[in-house]
């Protein structure tokens, strides 16, 4: 029976559990968990302060699913709204957080566990819980705990000022990630940027080591530039799966000092990665702000330009390993090939945690053994402006120049060892960086020879001879260190890298780069047939010399359509499409005509009517164009024979293409108000159709023709396709449409992506894109690559990334765009 609000007099016979007494717990007090008052079904029981023989006060109730609610009295069923304390498996079910839930409802960790909801093992706590620590209990005991020693007894957490002589501070409960990592990613980046500045200088006499040292991190990289730089563009972070470091991004509008302040802050939040790492290590693992002192922060921070030796482990470690990039979609490239030695390098520098951003590009021939590799060399501003000694900070601006050059040179020697990882047949390798970003002017070029740096080399460099902080200043010793075969380094008085003449690409890269269009290459016998061509020159699409352009075609059909009669402008596109097709010269009657929007689709001709043997002759762009122009103006007119006449016209010179059979969808419906032929044009147009924004718009078109079909379990699978893709300008459209679509339904939601797909195969409407497509694609990508065609090959790979959003992927198509020299498309 309840004795008074709080208390309550146990049975005579009651089970409870004793609590071993915690730190900063009074050695008066007992606290038990007390399973004999009344409790919602599966409970495990009341924390409770026993203040008298058989009476208790009632503190807070466990729940089955390991929550802690503070409570005064019985409860009869579950309380609602947040518990103060809660344990949280990871998705393993090995173990869990323990998080404090505050009224806010922002969680913060307050220990880790190993085991499950029965018995754990407390891994560590941001407070002292003595015996706790040791051992495993029954997890309602640990939960029990942790609820007294944060909620109840009011110890360091976060949210709760400290008292008594032996308790820490508040700040010192907090762990890196919830408080200073969480807000990077979750908040607009200048506001959390400068809270942690505020509370590290702002508030410093009661802030943390961590906070303190961030702050001073934070500062001397320029964060204040950073607000400026957010209200003009979209500037956010995040941390990637791979490294856990973070990656801001950084828009290509930004200009070169915008650029640098930004990777300058990426810089400094990634030495704050490095020391939460560090203090994971003396901590249990938590992370906890007020773990290391300033001293051991900074050493943290510095230690990451002293990993050289780790870093040529890891990458040591790769080879001979089967790289998973090697087949895509069932095509598998050549073992040691361009793409398999390509993107095995790629998959190793990806996966490096680095002190400061890599970015690099690369070419390789594996025939010649030549590798050629260019990245960006960090800027000054990206390093530390001071340093942590006996005396306290000490500045190091006036040092920082010859730091970057160390750095850099080691840089390029790792690079260097990771192409002869990735390629065995690689025997020399041309490492080039350029100063602050890809683009920048050369500062260093080194050649390396493979068994000169296997012998010598890379000995040092897993020795750890190029991880002495000594020579971080004295560039030239570690160049001594390296021993380059070839090299182009100039040294400024301040020890800094001055600008060189770069290394020559190596005769056999050089071939790889001549423009597609007269590229007179042979193809081989496998893409000869699959891509229909005879040699690479035939895949461009994008060369045009026909005497009125593409885009001046285009402008005709713009201006009429803005005029108040279009009837001048069916004159003069009729007149471009007469004197481009008279100027057309004499070919074999054999050869079909071919236009393709986009270079992937000259990639799909394998699925268009015709065999091994068929061969194309190149549309003008402007011809297409005034065939598409004539459509839509005949469409707008209201006639519809003389529409589909120029839709069919297109669709027959771009069978790849799915614009022609999104017109003639348009046509059906806009004159004739035939959904019927609308729905069917755009299913064949699903069949083809690879680029995001053509898979987009023709389920979004399919949707509302099905709609007036009265399919509407067919056109809301097509509506959740369309608004499960990135945002577009007829996303709001579709969203307004969509809700529509659903009262007249009487349904609740638009189904997910998996769902939609599956509703589309029970009504027999196409998966764009299809398998076939993007199989063909692959095969063509792929092959391409390894015969050295990356100029034919790079929009392949981007619509690959774009389906199969990987940084290997994405990295690999900037590889092929560019290659290894200044970043100029051949002309």
């Amino acid at each position: 029976m309840a004795a008074a609000r709080g208390f309550y007099r146990l049975p005579l016979i009651s089970h409870s559990i004793p609590l071993t007494p915690i730190p900063n717990q009074s050695p008066m007090e007992v606290y038990n968990i007390a399973k004999d008052i009344e409790q919602p079904a599966g409970g495990r029981g009341y924390v409770v302060h026993v203040v008298g023989r058989r009476k208790v006060e009632i503190l807070a109730w466990l729940s089955d699913d390991m929550c802690a609610y503070p409570t005064d009295r019985p409860l009869a069923q579950e309380p609602e709204g947040y518990p103060q304390v809660q344990f949280d498996e990871h998705h393993d079910g090995r173990g869990g957080d323990v998080h404090l839930v505050p009224p806010s409802g922002r969680m913060a960790t307050l220990a880790t566990y190993d085991g499950d909801f029965r018995r754990a093992h407390l891994a560590g706590s941001v407070v002292p819980l003595g015996t706790y620590l040791e051992g495993t209990h029954p997890t309602e005991v640990l939960l029990a705990a942790c609820w007294l020693a944060n909620c109840h007894f009011r110890t360091a957490a976060p949210d709760a000022p400290a008292a008594g002589p032996d308790r820490q501070p508040a700040p010192s409960a907090g762990l890196i990630r919830d408080v200073a990592f969480d807000a990077i990613v979750s908040k607009p980046l200048p506001d959390a940027v400068d809270e942690l500045i505020y509370r590290g200088m702002t508030n410093a006499q009661d802030a943390t080591p961590f906070e303190r040292y961030a702050a001073r991190q934070l500062v001397e990289a320029g964060a204040a530039g950073l607000r400026p730089i957010a209200a003009q563009h979209q500037l956010g972070a995040i941390r990637l799966d791979s490294t856990h470091l973070f990656w801001l991004s950084i828009q290509d509008e930004l200009d070169d000092g915008e650029r640098t302040t930004a990777l300058a802050v990426e810089s400094a939040l990634n030495r704050l990665v490095a020391t939460e790492r560090e203090a994971c290590s003396q901590d249990g693992g938590l992370g906890m702000m007020a773990t290391l002192s300033e001293g051991q922060l900074d050493a943290a921070g510095s230690a990451t330009l002293h990993q050289w030796a780790a870093h040529a482990r890891f990458v040591a470690e790769q080879a001979g390993r089967d790289n998973p990039w090697a087949t895509m979609r069932g095509t598998t490239a050549a073992r040691g090939g361009i793409w398999d030695v390509t993107t095995a390098f790629v998959a190793i520098c990806e996966r490096l945690v680095l002190p400061h951003r890599l970015e690099y590009r690369c070419q390789v021939d594996p025939a010649s053994g030549q590798m050629a590799i260019r990245f960006a060399a960090p800027r000054v501003a990206m390093f530390p402006s001071s340093t942590y000694t006996a005396d306290g900070w000490r500045e190091l601006r006036d040092r920082r120049g010859a730091l970057v050059a160390s750095y850099t040179l080691r840089l390029a020697a790792l690079l260097a060892h990771a192409a002869f990882v990735a390629g065995v047949a690689v025997t020399n390798v041309d490492v080039t960086a350029c100063d602050g970003s890809l683009e920048g002017t050369p500062v260093l070029s080194l050649g390396f020879d493979r068994m000169p740096f296997t012998m010598d080399t890379l000995r040092a460099m897993t020795s750890g001879r190029l991880d002495q902080p000594t020579d971080d200043t004295d560039p030239a010793a570690v160049l001594g260190v390296l021993q380059p075969a070839r090299q182009r380094v100039q040294f400024a008085p301040d020890g800094s890298l001055a600008p060189v003449e770069p290394l020559p690409i190596a005769d056999a890269l050089q071939a790889q780069r001549v423009p597609l269009w007269s590229d007179t290459r042979p193809l081989p016998d496998d893409l000869r047939s699959l891509l229909r061509a005879e040699t690479a020159g035939e895949l461009d699409i994008m060369h045009d010399t026909a005497s009125i352009s593409g885009s001046e075609v285009f402008d005709i059909y713009r201006d009429q359509e803005q005029a108040a009669s279009g009837v001048g402008g069916e004159f003069e596109l009729e007149s471009a499409l007469m004197q481009l097709e008279n100027e057309l010269p004499p070919r074999d009657p054999a050869l079909k005509p071919l236009y393709c929007e986009y270079p992937v689709m000259r990639m799909m001709v394998s699925l268009t009517e015709g065999d091994e043997g068929t061969r194309y002759w190149k549309v003008p762009d402007g011809i297409y164009n005034a065939h598409m122009g004539l459509e839509r103006m005949r469409r707008a007119n209201g006639d519809l024979g003389g529409a589909l006449a120029q839709g069919r016209a297109c669709e027959d010179i771009a069978p790849t293409t799915v614009q022609p059979f999104v017109e003639q969808s348009m046509d059906a419906v806009e004159v004739g108000d035939d959904y019927a032929k609308s729905v069917d044009v755009l299913m064949r147009a699903l069949e083809l159709a690879v680029m995001p924004m053509d898979v987009n718009f023709a389920y979004y078109r399919l949707a509302y023709a099905l709609w007036q079909m009265k399919s509407h379990e067919a056109a809301l699978a097509c509506y959740a396709m369309t608004l499960s893709m990135p945002e577009t300008s007829f996303t709001p459209s579709a969203r307004h449409e969509v809700e529509e679509l659903l009262g007249q339904m009487d349904a609740k939601e638009v189904p997910d992506r998996e769902r939609a797909e599956q509703m589309l195969r029970a009504a027999g409407i196409p998966v764009a894109p299809s398998r076939a497509v993007l199989d063909t694609v692959a095969k063509a990508t792929i092959r391409l690559v390894d015969a050295g065609f990356p100029l034919a090959a790079e929009h392949g790979v981007w619509t690959l990334w774009a389906y199969r959003r990987e940084d290997v992927i994405q990295a690999l198509r900037r590889c092929m765009l560019f290659g290894a020299g200044e970043g100029q498309l051949p002309q």
